[in-house]
């Protein structure tokens, strides 16, 4: 069993609260991300599972083994855990099989069960084929696979990446993203993920813990994130969400009317008619002309992207903020536009 079990989780740099007070629950064979953004405590967090930080407060268990308390601490290669970094960290003087196999001679493996578990790893990531190269003769996606492969080979139960595949391009993310899922798929191991990038956490894990300033802001699967975040922080981090101060005019069972700019809309959510936090979504906005009932615009920029035109506008009447629409019809630059709202969430708890 890899479960993963954090409690009331502390760890200060200093002065400063990197990761306050984090609680919750991975299950055994999940696929789960960290997400936020650069210094909200994400990679910490991970080392703190992985054992290179020790906590300040809370407790960490592994498979029902409490491994990190007030009281105890176990040491890393005592988790069986796997932890693949950002710069993979191979060595350079090796081949790829002699950097797989190299964590399994320093635990005494025998020759025997060393090479097939190392061949067995190579097989899984497809680098069968270059076992005898160095490192320095890999691509970026290769070097990437062999330090997986290195992971895999000692058949943890639980697999910690930090940002794998932030120095890979674009095309390589992608492909890699389908290799990650399916050999999640094939290990059944429990894999915690860390990542800035919010695309790259939805199209890979299962759930999504979403950090800010060292707090989790809410734990959901990619739907729940983005059709109903629970804070600002969440609503503006994942989607483009705009956030901005509304009225709620009727609320009955997750359904309710709102009002932006004198517009009314449909919305979603349970909240008290009053003062509240609207979330808008780009692809939820359709632009019209000025003849039609909306919220009233100016076109400030548009930017074409693969069958949509992205336009940015001002909206009147509500403060600064700036709004985000697609459309398949392009307005330039200066046009006075209508904005229809098709779909909106009322963030909760959040009144303006």
């Amino acid at each position: 069993m890899a479960n993963v079990n954090l409690r009331g989780v502390r760890k200060k740099f200093g002065t400063v609260s990197v990761v306050d007070g984090v609680s919750i629950d991975v299950e055994d064979g999940e696929f789960i991300a960290l997400l936020g953004p650069s210094g909200c405590g994400k990679t910490t967090l991970l080392r703190l599972i992985a054992g290179l930080e020790r906590s300040d407060a809370g407790e960490i268990s592994i498979g029902g083994n409490i491994v990190s308390s007030a009281s105890d601490h176990v040491d890393p290669e005592d988790r069986n855990l796997g932890m693949m970094f950002q710069s993979y960290a191979l060595w350079p003087t090796m081949s790829v099989a002699g950097n797989v196999g190299f964590a399994l001679k320093a635990a005494g493996l025998t020759r025997e069960d060393r090479d097939r578990r190392v061949n067995a790893a190579l097989e899984k990531v497809g680098m069968t084929a270059f076992a005898m190269r160095r490192p320095s003769q890999l691509s970026g996606g290769q070097r990437q696979r062999t330090a997986l492969a290195r992971c895999l080979a000692l058949e943890p139960r639980l697999l910690l990446l930090d940002e794998p595949l932030a120095n890979l391009d674009a095309h390589l993310r992608h492909e890699m993203q389908t290799e990650f899922r399916r050999i999640h798929r094939e290990t059944g191991s429990t894999f915690i993920f860390v990542t800035h990038d919010q695309n790259e956490a939805m199209a890979l894990a299962q759930r999504i813990a979403v950090m800010d300033k060292g707090r989790l802001q809410q734990v959901g699967t990619p739907e729940e994130l983005y059709t109903r975040p629970q804070t600002e922080m969440v609503a503006r981090f994942l989607g483009g969400g705009m956030v901005v101060p509304g009225t709620v005019t009727q609320s009955h069972n997750g359904a309710a009317r709102a009002r932006l700019a004198g517009y009314d809309f449909s919305a979603r959510g349970d909240a008290a008619p009053g003062p509240a936090q609207i979330c808008l979504r780009p692809e939820t906005i359709e632009i019209g002309n000025t003849s039609r009932s909306g919220v009233r615009a100016r076109v400030v920029d548009i930017v074409y992207r693969g069958g949509n035109y992205q336009h940015k506008l001002v909206p009147e009447g509500v403060g600064a903020t700036m709004f985000d629409a697609n459309s398949t019809t392009p307005f330039p630059p200066g046009s006075d536009v209508s904005l229809h709202i098709q779909d909106a969430w009322i963030v909760p708890g959040a009144a303006s």
